[in-house]
């Protein structure tokens, strides 16, 4: 199928006749639209050169020191950030999810020996006996990292929640989490199916946890998602 041939307006045409507002069948503003936008433009660029200065490479210092800000607005991150407990916690963390078996581990040694001191697992990602591994390789002091661990929905009910951290916590190697966290705010049961009761009502759940923290092995709690 071949297409109608496109025949271009001539330019001297277009503008031959005065002309108010948009053409009907082309949607081209008038020529005095382009001429009144060209002026406020020059206008304005004008306005802002005389109120700001400009610097050496032309752009308004306003805006240059707008991009100052946003760029260095990085430099001012937090390297902690205190929690109710009074435990700092690291703002930048490795996040090992999705981090495969013969991978996770590398990673984890990598980033330590960069300067990461904040390491985010979940039991549910299945890579915590890895991690462990990876964290006594590096010789890193148990103290000195800060170690998240998730709570998974199907574990929610009091009597599953300390089974899990512990196995959580024999993976990692590690008599305590930093923090422990509600990996989602839904329960489930062990099918699979929506625990209504503990979704609905996760009092009992946090309960355990508080018990938990009380124990010595979970530091801090809260809710990812």
């Amino acid at each position: 199928m071949s297409l109608p041939s496109y025949q271009p307006i001539p330019i001297d045409d277009y503008y031959s006749t005065p002309k108010k507002g948009l053409q009907e069948d082309t949607g081209r503003p008038a020529k005095s639209q382009h001429r009144n936008f060209f002026r406020l433009l020059v206008a304005s660029t004008i306005a802002i050169t005389m109120m700001f200065g400009l610097s050496r490479t032309g752009i308004p210092s306003v805006f240059r020191g707008c991009s100052k800000g946003l760029h260095g607005s990085a430099n001012r991150l937090p390297s902690h950030y205190v929690l109710p407990s009074g435990d700092k916690i690291p703002s930048v963390a490795l996040g090992v999810w999705q981090a495969g078996r013969g991978e996770v581990g590398v990673a984890v040694q990598e980033a330590l020996k960069a300067g990461y001191r904040h390491i985010d697992g979940a039991w549910i990602y299945g890579n915590e006996a890895e991690v462990g591994e990876a964290l006594r390789a590096s010789k890193v002091a148990r103290k000195e990292i800060w170690l998240t661990s998730k709570l998974w929905n199907t574990f929610h009910a009091p009597k599953d929640i300390e089974p899990s951290l512990d196995e959580s916590l024999s993976r990692l190697g590690t008599d305590y989490v930093d923090l422990y966290l509600i990996h989602w705010p839904v329960a489930q049961n062990q099918d699979g199916t929506i625990n209504k009761e503990l979704t609905e009502d996760p009092y009992p759940t946090w309960q355990k946890l508080e018990e938990l923290v009380a124990k010595g092995k979970i530091r801090n709690i809260g809710v990812s998602k």
